[in-house]
């Protein structure tokens, strides 16, 4: 790859980034100050933040609500929230394939577990909520499969290169030449980087530069690493060749946005620029209301120049004067401030900021336990619960779908992944999502099943045949999955057939027995009536002309 047209890309990369940096800039300095990286905080400096302009916590408390909702109610590490199957959905399988999904997915559990995945998902989720985007590397790692790296707002650049989807990510970093060499070699790193180090001008920093995009130059008859599907490179600012070519077989980078205008966006759009505006106004209405309530008890005063000393305003302080009308002390002006008011409109305000972001919908949650039952989740608020389906799409196709592929196709290179059977070998896994946000979105198709079935069986009651229009097997095994039941909980298909079919020999044989019975009652009583004395048995007997 041509090194200059490298340099180029990455700089019309940030060209159009650097669009986003004073609203994100803006979005930073109101809602989350620890959050952001800008050229202002570049190298090793910290930024200086002024907490006392915070004087209302709402908006920092509804991002934490959100983000502990999102990761607790979708990618909760508590509790299963995936389930593998196959994407043909086939039939009639041997029960080694459901243990070896099984294996599959206890196998992604421990290493997700293991590893920073869950912390990093966290901070992705705070980040595309606030700035409309979030980014997280997710690379190899020798002692817990993978290891994740997450980016903020200002600190890295997005692209597309042959695909609609993004595909291409750069970021600008600072490193101590110490660093540098450690990292790639004294062989590897600039002349001038080399020079300071020889020097012992270790801690002097340098800036670097890291690009991931599709390689369209490779050869795909080649496997080494400057060949495979996607390219990495490392160069310094000042650098003439790469600190290092390397290569992924597949795009490594996550990156969801929070919602997007058209398809040819880079960048998302997220509550923080929605609710901007707002947040600015709590904090001035909280700041008129001290200011209000500091002229209230301690009010400007005028003191008469007749007054002899030094005025004392300290609570007991005693100020003499000799009491004639022109040495006294009043305030300047009479403070009459509607605190009511005001209260209500912080009040209003606050309301809306947490209704942007869903506070009363993760809120209400997190009070689902597993041991709820699926009545009292069907009882939350259907309209509310209806607000996160574009969420969980969106963080499904962007975020879960990529997670799995990317932690299973690691797995694979690590050779820690179980062979498959030979029933599926070649077959395609397929996901299937049962969050407690997945769950909630799928008691709609509960409901619907529950209030036709209630309908029926009033029906019922008058004509029993129209129970036959219903299959309750499948209506059986899609409500269990849509509820989010353990597939080892239910029978397969070959089971309950066999458990039917003994059932009927039993109940078969059961019958006999009771015909058997019945028909030895009947000799018995046959036998103790007394025949030509006209009775019932005497009556048969004629008709069947056997007298």
């Amino acid at each position: 790859m041509d090194f200059n047209k490298l340099k180029n890309r990455y700089g019309s990369l940030k060209a159009y980034r650097d669009l986003y940096i004073p609203l994100w800039q803006d979005i930073s300095e109101n809602l989350n100050p620890t959050s952001g990286f800008f050229d202002k905080d570049k190298g090793k400096k910290k930024r200086t933040i002024d907490y006392k302009k915070f004087l209302d916590s709402t908006p920092r408390q509804a991002i934490s609500i959100l983000s502990s909702g999102m990761q607790s109610g979708i990618t909760s590490p508590s509790r299963s929230w995936f389930t593998l199957g196959l994407s043909l959905g086939l039939r009639n399988l041997p029960n080694s394939v459901d243990v070896w999904l099984s294996n599959i997915k206890h196998l992604l559990e421990d290493i997700m577990s293991s590893s920073n995945i869950y912390q990093c998902l966290h901070q992705i989720y705070e980040e595309t909520a606030t700035y409309g985007t979030g980014c997280m590397i997710i690379d190899r790692d020798w002692d817990n499969v993978v290891h994740a790296t997450t980016f903020t707002a200002g600190e890295y650049v997005l692209g597309k290169t042959v695909s609609a989807n993004i595909d291409t990510f750069g970021r600008q970093f600072v490193k101590t030449v110490g660093e540098l060499v450690g990292e790639f070699g004294l062989e590897n790193v600039s002349r001038n980087t080399r020079q300071m180090y020889e020097n012992g001008k270790i801690d002097e920093e340098v800036n670097v530069y890291h690009m991931i995009m599709p390689n369209t130059g490779r050869n795909p008859e080649k496997v080494d690493n400057q060949n495979m599907p996607f390219i990495s490179i490392y160069w310094e600012e000042c650098g003439d060749k790469p600190l290092r070519v390397g290569g992924y077989k597949f795009f490594p980078v996550i990156c969801p946005r929070w919602r997007v205008k058209s398809s040819s966006d880079i960048y998302g759009m997220g509550i923080g620029q929605e609710v901007l505006g707002d947040v600015k106004m709590l904090q001035k209405m909280n700041q008129e209301k001290l200011i209000g309530l500091a002229k209230i008890t301690r009010p400007p005063l005028q003191v008469s120049s007749n007054v002899p000393g030094v005025v004392n305003l300290n609570p007991d302080g005693i100020t003499r004067f000799n009491g004639s009308t022109d040495q006294s002390i009043m305030p300047v002006y009479k403070v009459q401030m509607d605190m009511q008011s005001l209260e209500y409109a912080i009040a209003q305000c606050e309301q809306r900021i947490n209704k942007s972001f869903y506070v009363d919908i993760f809120s209400m949650l997190q009070t689902i336990t597993q041991e709820k039952t699926a009545r009292e989740v069907e009882e939350l608020h259907s309209e509310k619960l209806m607000m996160l389906g574009p969420i969980f799409e969106m963080f499904k196709m962007e975020v879960l779908d990529n997670l799995i592929n990317i932690i299973f196709q690691y797995a694979l290179d690590a050779g820690i992944v179980p062979e498959a059977p030979a029933d599926i070998q070649g077959q395609e896994l397929s996901v299937e999502y049962v969050s407690m946000v997945a769950q909630a979105q799928k008691m709609s198709g509960v409901s619907a099943t529950n209030q036709y079935l209630g309908v029926l069986f009033n029906l019922a009651q008058a004509d029993q045949s129209v129970l036959d229009n219903i299959n309750f097997d499948v209506v059986a095994r899609k409500t269990a999955k849509m509820i989010g039941v353990e597939p080892d909980m239910l029978n397969d298909e070959k089971v309950v057939s066999a458990i039917r079919e003994q059932r009927a020999q039993q109940q078969a044989a059961l019958a006999q027995q009771q015909q058997a019975v019945n028909e030895l009652q009947m000799a018995k009583e046959a036998s103790d009536i007394e025949l030509n004395k006209n009775s019932a048995l005497d009556k048969a007997i004629q008709a069947q002309g056997l007298e």
